[in-house]
């Protein structure tokens, strides 16, 4: 499967997809159609094409749905079996149903979807064409496609959803450039390309010079204010339901952000939200959870805030090269951040572990204040501020320089058995909590309560540093 990754050197050049829509399945979050009419053709004529960030939360996400008014319907979902997420192409009356043979697993990365319909097409596997990242899929472990001259009710209803089915199946994670196009099959490299100088890298184009015809719709998420709004001229927008002007994000196939990984959850069995940016531990081991974007070089910045726990003070934030869960296997204890000797934490107690051992010098306790993290790979020091004041009067904190090619992961969890913390994490493509500053980092990304940089201040062991939002841009200019 190609590689989708924003921010390289290569792709400096290239089409730039500036935001995503987060939808949070928990919420009951959709976009809901409002506009009427009918399709292009009689026979259903139609492409689809949308960017897709899994949360990977549920076994069912919805991408598209139409139903009719006696419960026929069709759907585009990626869903989960127990053997991996496939994508499912679903109808019934008329009947359809293909599941890809390929599964797709990552919740770090962005995935390109393409499906163009022509049951104009005598041939039956020419009336449903799919692909990935702009590799068209040819094996279906089922395959039941569409009758010659069917119609689809994607083009034909007047009631169709984005992000749910039914109100049972609802999308979790993020989509970027949803788009319809009503009466054309187009096929993928009509919305992406491979990169000519890594040609495992699949890039999105420009689509909005292609032919939309009457029904079809562009949703770029471009304004917060009214993120189901169709710029494709023919102004068939969408209504957002439990969808808010936060959930707009930076975090899209050209500018991949860091969130929480839900795949590193063995012990923890932690539950995850608001794009894998907010995650509860259970009440049980003590343990934590990674970020999906490691660094081993360069000068980095997260904020992690306590939205509830039940006995104070028992959260960690901090870093981790995450082998805690390697020795949990070994010695069967449970991990904490500061397990390791490459694990930094920042226990709420207001102590400092690193290397299973605990210090309670120059630090403060907390609950539901603001942390933030500021890794320097490059002197080999962290530092950690609350509600924007340096902790530990600004004097990083760090053991022996890492072995080369270390990659630390942002961290979070509890480090007290048997209490449940809620974590909200902000890696800057898509706060979990609320931001009432809106700070950038000094290449212009993120969205952070507090500057990553502190206006130049020398507050780093006497010295000022540039700090950098964990996203794949950062990483393409500076390292990582």
């Amino acid at each position: 499967m190609p590689l989708v990754l924003g921010g390289s050197a290569a792709a400096a050049e290239a089409y730039t997809i500036d935001n995503s829509c987060r939808f949070n399945g928990g919420d009951s979050a959709r976009l809901t159609s409002d506009f009427v009419g009918t399709g292009s053709s009689s026979a259903a004529i139609a492409t689809y094409s949308m960017w897709v960030k899994l949360a990977l939360s549920d076994n069912r996400d919805t991408l598209i749905s139409g139903m009719d008014d006696a419960s026929n319907y069709f759907k585009i979902r990626f869903a989960d079996d127990g053997a991996g997420w496939y994508l499912s192409i679903y109808g019934e009356s008329p009947a359809c149903h293909l599941k890809s043979s390929a599964v797709f697993r990552d919740p770090a990365a962005w995935y390109h979807v393409v499906i163009a319909f022509d049951t104009a097409q005598a041939v039956d596997t020419n009336r449903i064409k799919a692909w990935i990242n702009g590799v068209q899929i040819t094996s279906w472990s089922l395959a039941t496609y569409l009758a010659q001259d069917d119609e689809l009710f994607l083009t034909k209803s007047d009631d169709l959803t984005i992000g749910d089915f039914n109100s049972t199946e609802y999308f979790d994670g993020y989509m970027a450039e949803f788009v319809c196009i009503d009466g054309t099959a187009y096929d993928a490299d009509d919305f992406g390309e491979f990169d000519e100088d890594s040609p495992t890298i699949w890039k999105p184009k420009k689509v909005s010079g292609l032919t939309f015809g009457t029904k079809g719709y562009y949703l770029d998420f471009g304004d917060s204010a009214a993120l189901g709004d169709d710029v494709s001229g023919n102004s068939n927008d969408f209504t957002p339901v439990n969808i808010a002007a936060a959930d707009q994000a930076t975090d899209t196939p050209t500018n991949n952000f860091c969130v929480m990984n839900p795949l590193d959850n063995r012990q923890q069995a932690a539950t995850f939200s608001e794009g894998n940016c907010k995650f509860q531990t259970t009440n049980g081991p003590l343990g934590y959870n990674t970020g999906t974007i490691g660094v081993s070089s360069g000068k980095w910045y997260f904020e992690a805030k306590v939205a509830a726990e039940t006995t104070a003070n028992a959260a960690q934030i901090g870093v981790s090269d995450n082998t805690g869960e390697e020795q949990y296997m070994q010695w069967s204890c449970y991990p904490y951040i500061g397990t390791s000797v490459n694990g930094y934490s920042y226990k709420g107690n207001g102590y400092y572990a690193n290397d299973n051992s605990s210090v309670g010098t120059g630090f403060s306790t907390y609950t539901t204040s603001i942390i933030s993290v500021y890794l320097d790979l490059d002197n080999y020091k962290i530092y950690w501020a609350k509600d924007n004041v340096m902790e530990n009067s600004g004097t990083g904190r760090w053991g022996a320089a890492l072995p080369a090619g270390t990659f630390l992961l942002p961290a979070a969890g509890d480090f007290t058995a048997s209490y449940n913390v809620t974590m909200e994490m902000d890696f800057g493509g898509c706060p979990a909590f609320a931001i009432s500053s809106g700070n950038t980092d000094v290449n212009g990304y993120g969205n952070f309560e507090y500057d990553p940089s502190r206006g130049g201040a020398s507050d780093f062991d006497g010295s000022a540093k540039d700090f950098l939002a964990i996203c794949t841009k950062n990483l393409g200019s500076d390292g990582g």
